[in-house]
């Protein structure tokens, strides 16, 4: 296979993207940390609980590099942007363990669901259900009204 294209969806712990500033966060990493790894980003939409994402890569094994790092760098981004500007979710995001010698902050879930999109087919009708969640979950009117999804208004 010459390109690797696929669907990723990495889910939250709590709804954190509800705050406009940490969605930003979140796509501005995904953007930054896709082009870093040579991931041709395709579409994506951020929703309250969760960033999802189509994708092109040269192979397998580079999506999910490229998938870790934006996990890893996203968590440790919005951690901070949470204990600094948003009090409310601090505790929301703190795990304890009394074996610990600290607390942890923790953003995403374990793992991340993939799917492989085996066309340009398959490819294009993932993007158009990803620019059309925010309207089917009552998030916007239109796809337009979704600031932070790949949508881009016909000409």
């Amino acid at each position: 296979m010459d390109e690797w294209r696929f669907f990723c969806l990495i889910t939250s712990r709590v709804p954190v993207f509800e705050q406009p500033s940490l969605a930003h966060i979140a796509l501005t990493l995904l953007q930054h940390t896709l082009a870093q790894h040579g991931a041709q980003l395709w579409g994506y939409v951020i929703l309250p609980d969760s960033v999802q994402a189509v994708l092109e890569t040269e192979h397998e094994a580079a999506y999910h590099h490229a998938i870790e790092a934006f996990k890893t760098a996203s968590e440790t981004a919005i951690c901070e942007k949470i204990r600094a500007d948003h009090p409310d979710l601090v505790d929301a995001i703190t795990f304890y363990n009394p074996a610990w010698s600290k607390p942890v902050y923790l953003i995403w879930q374990g793992g991340y669901q993939t799917q492989l999109l085996p066309s340009a087919y398959a490819l294009s009708n993932k993007i158009a259900d990803l620019v059309q969640r925010p309207v089917e979950l009552g998030l916007a009117a239109t796809p337009a009204d979704w600031p932070f999804s790949s949508y881009q208004p016909p000409e």
